[in-house]
């Protein structure tokens, strides 16, 4: 009966502790609100593993808007779940993620024990590079709870683990995932120990673009030990896989390595590989971060440069909503850059790409694809400052998605308008349509009901950095 009443009395104190928040922050009330929807969705679904997938997602959510409190009770009723997951594999995996939850809410003492309890469960696991990825993500957990001796016990037996592993891509990767996890622990020797040699194995890797990846994350953990030199010469390994493959993948490989030349600083390199890949759309990709990263890097002349360079690029893109996406990611990094004059430029071909997208999402007869596609459409303008445009776009595609018939693709349609009317700042807006998709997530199936609650909290997350500069 006494812990009845002391639980009881946590919730009142949980609850007065929001309503002083909502009066100090509306739009965090509004926050905690549509995660009060997704928590009540959440309990509603049968399957353990999804259940706590969704526990999780809204636990870390709580977590980015800063409500420890609510974060910890979430992380309770994740634990309960994982106790119904069968299957071990899942369930260490799960014991380890509740372990950084509880770290990153404080709870160092907890994240011990829950370590503990993962720790016993990894042993009986088959999968020889998940073990190593448990037993690394529990050090880095470890060291997160001041535990530095068991967490370089638990890297040491990850190696040892690592070392047996035959195919080339597990074992270059299962030995990038070691370094990571010692470099988190601050032991920067070790890491460039650990990593000494990997680069053999990852060039032996079947495949250029399995082998890319492998490569482009073997550089950034060079990068990271200091070696500049090592993992530049990594990528010009990977860049020679790029350059020779001859399919269809040719140009997301490039855009890899691009991604990878810039992460490694060396923009040279990646401005010269994104001029090598023939597909508009991705070159765009490619020279808009590379711009955001000359800027970084104090070279607003170069960005300015590069950026006019993707604004030509993307002029010649046939498909309106591919312009006009492409055209938003330009636009938003001249505004960040300071560039406003060719920012404005950038907005006037905007305008007519989206008007093109919109005569050609009007067309379509399918309810769940035009809604879908008439969301694209708003969250394009109100990423670009076109608010009153999204507000109205997104009041039709409403319309539309009410004469879904499905309750799952009504639910989906109703999460991705929600995370556009956050973006066009309808805080209010938002609200409410987010609370619609949760309460009709929980009236799917239950053999779809999972995925599409967690599709929706994907959403979700989405807007929350949005949320807060509204």
């Amino acid at each position: 009966m006494g812990k009845i009443v002391a639980d009881e009395i946590k919730v009142a104190a949980v609850q007065v502790s929001e309503e002083i928040e909502c009066l100090k922050v509306p739009n965090k009330c509004a926050q905690l609100s549509v995660l009060a929807a997704a928590t009540e969705a959440a309990n509603s679904i049968q399957d353990a593993i999804y259940r706590f997938a969704a526990l999780k997602n809204i636990a870390e959510a709580y977590v980015k808007i800063e409500a420890f409190a609510e974060a910890k009770l979430t992380i309770a009723s994740a634990i309960l779940a994982v106790s119904g997951i069968e299957e071990t594999r899942s369930r260490a995996q799960a014991l380890n993620a509740v372990a950084e939850l509880q770290a990153a809410v404080g709870n160092f003492a907890v994240a011990k024990e829950t370590i503990a309890r993962a720790r016993a469960t990894a042993p009986g696991i088959n999968d020889a590079l998940f073990y190593v990825g448990v037993l690394s993500n529990l050090a880095e957990a470890q060291a997160a709870a001041g535990d530095v001796a068991e967490a370089n016990d638990s890297i040491l037996i990850a190696l040892e683990t690592a070392i047996q592993i035959k195919d080339p891509s597990f074992h270059s990767q299962s030995l990038y995932v070691v370094a990571n996890a010692k470099l988190a622990i601050g032991d920067v020797s070790g890491a460039k120990e650990t990593l000494s040699g990997t680069l053999e194995i990852a060039g032996s890797v079947d495949g250029a673009f399995s082998r890319i990846l492998v490569l482009g994350r073997l550089a950034k953990a060079q990068l990271a030990t200091g070696d500049v030199i090592g993992s530049r010469e990594t990528l010009a390994y990977a860049l020679a896989a790029a350059k020779a493959t001859v399919d269809d993948s040719r140009d997301v490989s490039l855009r890899n390595v691009v991604a990878f030349q810039a992460a490694v600083e060396d923009l040279t390199g990646a401005l010269s590989t994104a001029r090598d890949i023939d597909a508009a759309t991705f070159r765009v990709d490619s020279l808009t971060d590379i711009a955001k990263a000359q800027f970084a890097g104090g070279d607003a002349p170069a960005a300015t440069e590069t950026l006019v360079e993707a604004l030509a690029t993307a002029r010649g893109i046939e498909s309106g909503r591919s312009r006009a996406e492409a055209l938003t990611k330009i636009a938003d990094a001249q505004a960040a850059v300071g560039d406003m004059s060719d920012a404005k430029e950038a907005i006037v071909d905007l305008r007519e790409a989206i008007a093109e997208a919109f005569a050609t999402a009007g067309k379509m007869k399918d309810a769940e694809i035009r809604s879908r596609n008439l969301c694209r459409i708003a969250k394009l303008q109100g990423a670009a400052g076109f608010v009153a445009e999204a507000k109205e776009t997104i009041a039709g595609a409403l319309v539309t998605a009410s004469g879904i018939e499905d309750d799952r693709g009504r639910a989906l349609a109703l999460s991705c308008l929600a995370e556009a009317q956050v973006t066009a700042k309808d805080v209010a807006g938002a609200k409410e349509t987010f609370t619609n998709a949760f309460a009709l997530g929980e009236v799917v199936e239950d053999a779809q009901r999972g995925a599409t609650i967690l599709e929706i909290l994907t959403n979700l997350h989405s807007s929350l950095e949005f949320w807060k500069q509204v």
